[in-house]
């Protein structure tokens, strides 16, 4: 169930980013995204972009039809390699979404994208179909190939899962010769791939140019299926001498599967850097046999790595991007990590990224916000001084948002609902009071006795939104008393961790 749980919210961390950003006007477009004929039309497209090489630097784009049908896309020139999404919006209340997979654009790309919605979805909600025409096309086609190899390998690994479901059972399982030839056979079909996803970019290398086809050797890896599925099988066994087994196994081949890189592009890479952190994170997991964690053993186990500007990147990652806490039990090194970090991270936007995560060390001032209720009065942060509370910000339609008021009206509220010393402060970003008052009727994001509030038809542009960079929700903040953080608490938190968010207002409290 656990593992169910991390896969949703890792679908849902790419999903619940604010639907806005720019309107491509009469703007020369660098891609045409063309529906197909006779298909069905979204409502309306979001290409999120990934700017720079900070994680959470995100361009949402959302495009409109021109006079022919057509949705034309400019890419900013200011990188030599672009990452974007494209996500077609079909029916948002009703979650019939559909994405692609992350392309590559580089500054002199132009080309013809024609989209259609796939009538069979699978599990993977990167499934918008795509053809791919012009002068840079090949270089997509070489994408979409290793990524559909990618999902084929999956399924029929999913398969030969499957068959040792109830062999699983046995706890004595891993010591069978069966599970060993597993796990060997695992590993062969994993380095099987890695060479024909290698073969096929050297074959198209000419067409894809020396810069593209080196970058795609690891941003397209699939070595990271290997960790995937040793991890599953980790979960499966209680015995501390079965995780011993699979976590020698694993760092027994992890090399040989794993690209090293020394390329200047890495920098611009989402894949691999995201597989490299989760690496760290999966490793730290191993060498504890499954057991949670202290935030400083994760952070040691990125600082010790090799390359710089990859080790800089990581470091800056391990504090912006939640789900790469997924272990972490014991956050009480968290500062001062980030204090050393900002001493060991030369690249001024990587810096930057770190300095504002400052804004989430205990203790640290709460922007001075002020909102509206339902009544029209205002509730501010000088109001709340004395007590204890929640502030969270979510919208209509934001299934993550849904999620934690869920979990958390399940796991913590009981016991505070009836202490006057902690509040909850729900704050609604849509920008409609017809959209705010159905999202309190629906009673899918608040909480019991929530104080109700709304950013006004500023939305996701309000100051405190702005100030804290808050690009995806649910967002939320625990504060004190005296008006400064306790803790940012995530959709993972609550979900891996709730006992730990009940202890932080209990203490809170108690302080009182």
């Amino acid at each position: 169930m656990k593992k169910l749980i991390i896969h949703v919210l890792f679908f849902l961390s790419f999903t619940n980013h604010p639907v806005s950003g720019q309107v491509i006007g009469n703007s020369k477009a660098a891609i045409v995204l063309h529906p197909s004929a006779n298909e069905e039309m979204p409502d309306s497209i979001l290409v999120k972009v990934f700017n720079g090489i900070v994680e959470s630097n995100l361009e949402n784009i959302v495009l409109k039809k021109n006079a022919t049908g057509d949705f034309l896309l400019y890419l900013p020139k200011n990188q030599p390699i672009i990452p974007f999404q494209i996500t077609a919006f079909y029916d948002f209340e009703k979650r019939d979404i559909q994405s692609s997979d992350i392309l590559y654009a580089e500054p002199a790309d132009h080309l013809v994208i024609t989209f259609k919605k796939n009538s069979n979805p699978k599990s993977s909600f990167m499934n918008l179909i795509l053809d791919f025409s012009g002068p840079k096309s090949e270089k997509y086609k070489v994408l979409t190939l290793l990524n559909d190899r990618n999902r084929d390998f999956l399924s029929n690994q999913k398969k030969k899962n499957d068959l040792l479901k109830d062999d699983l059972k046995d706890s004595d399982f891993y010591k069978s010769t069966k599970f060993r030839e597993f796990l060997n056979v695992l590993f062969e079909d994993i380095k099987v791939d890695l060479l024909k996803n290698n073969a096929s970019i050297i074959e198209n290398e000419a067409l894809l140019g020396a810069n593209i086809s080196t970058f795609f050797k690891y941003e397209l890896s699939s070595y990271n299926n290997f960790r995937y599925y040793i991890n599953l099988l980790l979960d499966s066994f209680n015995s501390k001498e079965a995780k011993q087994l699979l976590s020698d196994f694993y760092f027994s081949k992890i090399t040989f599967l794993r690209p090293i890189s020394t390329d200047p592009l890495i920098k611009y890479s989402r894949n691999y850097k995201l597989s490299r952190s989760f690496d760290a994170m999966f490793e730290v997991k191993l060498k504890k046999l499954g057991n949670f964690y202290a935030f400083t053993d994760q952070y040691n186990e990125i600082k010790k790595m090799d390359n710089g500007a990859l080790k800089e990147c990581l470091l800056t990652q391990i504090f912006t991007y939640p789900l790469l806490s997924q272990y972490i039990s014991d956050n009480s090194s968290r500062d001062s990590c980030l204090n050393e970090a900002l001493k060991i991270v030369s690249m001024p936007e990587l810096k930057e990224a770190l300095r504002s995560q400052l804004l989430f060390s205990k203790g640290s001032k709460i922007y001075d916000f002020s909102f509206q209720d339902t009544s029209g009065n205002f509730v501010s942060l000088k109001s709340m001084v004395g007590k204890v509370f929640m502030i969270d910000f979510s919208f209509l339609g934001c299934s993550g948002c849904a999620l934690f008021s869920e979990k958390f009206r399940e796991k913590v509220h009981p016991e505070f609902i009836n202490n006057p010393k902690f509040k909850i402060l729900s704050v609604n970003t849509d920008n409609t009071r017809e959209k705010w008052f159905k999202a309190i009727r629906s009673k899918k994001f608040s909480q019991e006795g929530a104080i109700e509030l709304t950013t006004g038809n500023i939305s996701w542009n309000h100051p405190m939104l702005k100030y804290y960079n808050a690009n995806a929700f649910p967002f939320i903040l625990l504060v004190n008393k005296d008006g400064k953080l306790i803790s940012r608490i995530t959709l993972l938190d609550i979900y891996v961790n709730s006992a730990g968010v009940a202890k932080m207002i209990r203490d809170s409290l108690t302080a009182i």
